[in-house]
């Protein structure tokens, strides 16, 4: 029996199958509703998955991706609109490295996956935001356990740490980044007074029982050894502060941890610093992350059990 088939498009990265005998299913694992600034380029990947209709994945399916022509957009690699990709044996496509124009609104990606006579699509959205360009410290890379001063700080809360986090933090419903930056600076500046920042590291997730209060953590380690603990959210400041002398316990977990969205599981880092009552969480799920959260854990080590 011949069937016409129809593609059709659906918003929020939701795929509805094609019709058809040989049934193809769409959805998106990851870069649906990212949030990315002026003339930048993409941190983070598009991936897809394809499947059959009993959740198979479907290997050698070709996956288009399409940027808009004009308005909100950007180009890929290769310099164009339009970029293909064949699925392998877990039936999963990405891209990757997309640059922004200048436009602000939403860039919505057309994607296509088809096999032989099936083919379905769906729409996926990011978007580009005006206020998140930093120019005195765009493109610069703070390395881990620089030396210490307020601005330092200050260029890896501006930099992918700090506003990436807070983009990441800010849901599909929420108005993005509605920190006021400037104003910020000055309360953290108050909050450090003299103290010199020996390392620093950005919770791009709140630990839980934070998520109420603001969008992203950042904890710091002063020269002489004293910790603070920074919760930042739109209109919320808030940092506890706790000498390295008094934590009752250090805690590094290495382990896997099950991400439902992408159905794998992944690898993750925590530091647990606790005094008390109180646990300070650093978590770290990729490797420049790992890197910042262990020369943490060096510092602090270090400092409270000293070879002798």
């Amino acid at each position: 029996m011949q069937l016409n088939l129809v593609l059709v498009f659906t918003f929020g990265a939701i795929a509805l199958p094609s019709l058809g005998q040989d049934t193809l299913l769409l959805r998106a694992t990851e870069g649906d509703g990212a949030v990315y600034s002026l003339g930048s380029r993409a941190t983070k990947g598009i991936t897809v998955e394809v499947t059959d209709s009993t959740g198979k994945p479907v290997e050698g399916a070709t996956v288009a991706f399409k940027l808009p022509d004009q308005g909100a957009t950007g180009t890929f690699a290769t310099g164009l609109h339009t970029e293909a990709v064949t699925t392998k044996s877990d039936g999963v496509a990405s891209i990757w490295g997309m640059q922004w124009n200048r436009i602000a609104g939403e860039v919505a990606v057309k994607i296509t996956a088809a096999k032989g006579a099936a083919r379905t699509g769906l729409i996926l959205t990011q978007s580009l935001v005006a206020g998140l360009e930093l120019p005195e410290v765009a493109n610069k890379t703070p390395s881990i356990g620089g030396g210490g001063g307020h601005k330092w700080v200050w260029v890896v809360l501006l930099s992918a740490g700090g506003v990436g986090a807070a983009v990441a933090a800010t849901g599909p419903d929420e108005k993005a980044l509605q920190i006021d930056y400037q104003a910020l600076k000055e309360k953290i500046r108050t909050a450090l007074a003299d103290r010199k920042v020996a390392l620093c590291h950005v919770n791009k997730f709140l630990p839980e029982g934070y998520e109420d209060q603001g969008r992203f953590n950042v904890c710091l380690l002063t020269a002489g050894n004293v910790f603070f603990d920074m919760v930042i959210g739109d209109s919320y400041f808030r940092y506890d502060i706790v000498s390295v002398g008094q934590l009752d316990k250090v805690q590094i977990i290495d382990a896997m941890w099950d991400n439902k969205e992408k159905r794998r599981e992944e690898p993750f880092l925590s530091l647990r610093l606790m005094h008390g009552e109180e646990a300070h969480l650093l978590l770290a799920l990729d490797d420049a992350e790992r890197a910042s959260l262990l020369a943490f854990a060096k510092a602090v080590s270090g400092a409270r059990n000293p070879e002798k």
